[in-house]
Formats: structure tokens, C-alpha cells, sequence
């Protein structure tokens, strides 16, 4: 390991922890000897303090102390498990994934689906409000919200039986 001491400790326990704070919603702990990845004030994470102790050794900066309730204030040793930066990524990515927004195009009236973030900034771009399945379609609204503007036609119709920008939830 290249600018890091390694330093030797006995099997049981690394480090002695001395004092525990509060910060950002994590434990934070003063150790003897002082941890090697300690911050400015001499405070390193309560839970990779507890995980380098439970293992015997030092955490790389691709593993990961991770709470297993998902409860970052339950330092218990039996919550925290070692977890890989590409596993742990994967793990939170499968709790925040949100469902599509399903969607109904006004000018064809083929049922589409939009990611809630896609949707979002299609609707802030969008002048009518209404959104389209394709480009095709949404230079068609383009082009009847023109016409619309221009005074030529009273209002904006579909061909279907549904209202123009209608949610699907099934």
C-alpha cells in the first residue's frame, strides 16, 4: 500500500475507541492510537472503526462499512457488514428505484413510459404541457400548439376518448 503506514496491531482489537461524537448523522470516534484516515480533528466513522476491529485490519477505500437495517445510527457490530463500492452502489440503487411514469400520447394515442427524472424536464421544456411518444408526434403538438397560438383554431383535440397528457397506472 503506497502512502499509507502500515502499521501492525494485534488480532483482536485495532483500536481503542476513547471518545464518540455526533456529526451528519453518522458517530464519529477518537481512537488510540489515532486511525490513520482520521480527519483534521482527529475523528474517523464509528462503523469502520467497529467493522477494522471485527475483520482485524484496515478498510481499502473500495470497501464499504455498510448498516444493514439501513439505519446509519445502529452502530451494533452484528448490523454492519463489509461490502464492495460496486455492490454497495448496486444495493441502494435497487431501494431508490422508482417506477416510470406511464403516459398516453395525445396525437397517436400509444401508451408510453418516461423516468420520472426524463419526465420532469421534458414537462419544463414543453410550452403545451402535453408530450409526445416520439419526436414525430411532439413536433405535432409543435405544431398544433402554433397554429393554436395564432388564433386559428379554438382548441386542441385528440382522436381518442382520453384527455390529452392523461397518467396510466396500470
Amino acid at each position: 500500500m503506497r502512502g499509507r503506514a502500515v502499521v501492525k496491531y494485534k488480532k483482536d482489537k485495532i483500536f481503542k475507541i476513547i471518545s464518540i461524537c455526533k456529526g451528519g448523522g453518522y458517530k464519529y470516534c477518537r481512537t488510540e492510537p489515532l486511525h490513520p484516515n482520521r480527519n483534521s480533528k482527529g475523528l474517523y466513522t464509528l462503523h469502520r472503526v467497529l467493522l477494522e476491529n471485527k475483520l482485524g485490519r484496515l478498510l481499502t477505500k473500495k470497501e464499504i462499512a455498510h448498516h444493514k437495517d439501513g439505519d446509519k445510527t445502529n452502530d451494533n457490530p452484528k448490523n454492519i457488514v463489509l461490502m464492495s463500492l460496486k455492490d454497495h452502489s448496486s444495493e441502494h440503487a435497487k431501494i431508490r428505484k422508482v417506477d416510470d411514469i406511464k403516459l398516453l400520447c395525445p396525437i397517436c394515442n400509444k401508451k408510453f413510459e418516461l423516468k420520472p427524472t426524463c419526465y420532469r424536464r421534458r414537462m419544463k421544456r414543453s410550452l403545451s404541457k402535453m408530450l409526445g411518444c416520439s419526436r414525430q408526434c411532439g413536433c405535432k403538438i409543435g405544431h398544433l400548439l402554433k397554429i393554436k397560438l395564432c388564433g386559428r383554431v379554438e382548441r386542441i383535440t385528440t382522436s381518442g376518448s382520453y384527455p390529452l397528457n392523461t397518467r396510466f397506472d396500470s
